[in-house]
């Protein structure tokens, strides 16, 4: 069963620890790191990924999460964009929701979660 906060929980003190202000992801670039684990899963005519200059921790959370999406859909999902928009997550899937109707609910909490004010940029 899709639970984002067991995930949320499991990545809570990194997140509590982050400094918003001051994010350094070295090489690593969450949008490419997501693009290479999920492009198969991106609608034909969006672009998938567009986090911009978030923590990595953001991109591995949303990695479990859609991992997790995955195996609960049995992979009848798409990825439309995710985004960072008002300095929060914003996750645009298309998915069946008469068939999986606890979904958006496991979307909005993440959204909610993966929000800071020093992003408002």
């Amino acid at each position: 069963m899709l639970s984002t906060q067991k995930i949320l929980d499991e990545y809570q003190k990194i997140l509590d620890n982050t400094d918003y202000k001051k994010i350094d992801n070295g090489n690593l670039n969450p949008d490419t790191f997501l693009f290479q684990n999920w492009h198969h899963k991106i609608e034909k005519g969006w672009y998938g990924f567009s986090l911009g200059k978030v923590p990595f921790i953001w991109a591995i959370i949303l990695d479990e999460f859609l991992s997790d999406l995955d195996e609960e859909t049995k992979g009848d999902f798409k990825i439309l964009q995710i985004k960072l928009k008002y300095g929060g997550l914003r996750a645009y899937l298309n998915y069946n929701g008469e068939k999986f109707p606890n979904i958006q609910s496991e979307v909005d909490k993440l959204e909610k979660a993966l929000f800071h004010k020093d992003l408002i940029y």
